[in-house]
């Protein structure tokens, strides 16, 4: 999903967020999500942060206010 929060208005938001996790917590799909929403990041369990042609897992979402 690529910035799937993006240009909703709260209520919409809160419904994606809620979505999302009900289908990671079903065990029957994997997600990865793209997105700088730091509402959206706090219900993922893993991070990977992308530098270049570099990746690696981290504990937590980097940047200061840009996720």
């Amino acid at each position: 999903l690529d910035e799937p929060s993006a240009h909703l208005d709260a209520a919409s938001r809160l419904r994606v967020v809620s979505v999302i996790g009900e289908l990671a917590a079903s065990g029957a799909v994997g997600i990865v999500v793209v997105s700088h929403d730091r509402e959206l990041l706090g219900a993922c369990s893993r991070f990977i942060h992308f530098e270049g042609a570099l990746a690696r897992e981290v504990e937590a979402p980097l940047g200061g206010d840009d996720a």
